[in-house]
């Protein structure tokens, strides 16, 4: 790729927050909240024009829920289950452009991933153990989500940080 030669953007700071659409946002705060023990920091339902007009439509209703996993300070998710208009699911298998995934620490793979499967989440494969790349050595496994978004609980290789760093 060839360098551009348009004017530098102007920055763009760090994460504020991870937003997920959710069919049903009971659903989907119990597979985080009770499931993955994430902290649920509050619940908002929201409509007006200014979110109509934010999010393109003319009129917009939809409830919320602010997640994060517990004791740490990373990024919130944010769940949004939009009940005015109503929406289509899409199809979010990873090889769909647009498709997204959200990956996770964990501290032992196997414990989290038995556990999980005895509560009924889908698992794409058990622990893989990654034999080439950045993270070769590390170990991961994708899990569903209640609307199919691609969950990857991932274990470093001890003593390397994200990437291989």
């Amino acid at each position: 790729m060839e360098p551009s030669s348009a004017p530098r953007p102007p920055r763009v700071g760090g994460w504020n927050h991870i937003g997920i659409t959710v069919r049903d946002l009971g659903a989907s705060v119990g597979f985080y909240r009770d499931l993955l023990g994430f902290e649920l920091l509050g619940t908002q339902e929201r409509e007006g024009e200014d979110l109509g007009r934010i999010l393109g439509y003319p009129r917009t209703r939809i409830r919320m829920a602010f997640l994060r996993p517990a004791g740490t300070i990373d990024p919130v998710l944010e769940l949004i289950e939009v009940v005015v208009p109503r929406g289509t699911p899409l199809d979010v298998q990873t090889a769909n452009p647009g498709a997204v995934h959200l990956t996770f620490d964990v501290d032992d793979l196997d414990a989290v991933h038995a556990a999980l499967t005895n509560q009924g989440v889908t698992f794409l494969s058990g622990p893989i153990t990654l034999a080439s790349g950045v993270n070769a050595g590390a170990r991961n496994a994708y899990c569903l989500d209640p609307d199919g978004v691609r969950v990857a609980l991932f274990q470093r290789v001890p003593g390397r940080g994200h990437h291989g760093t």
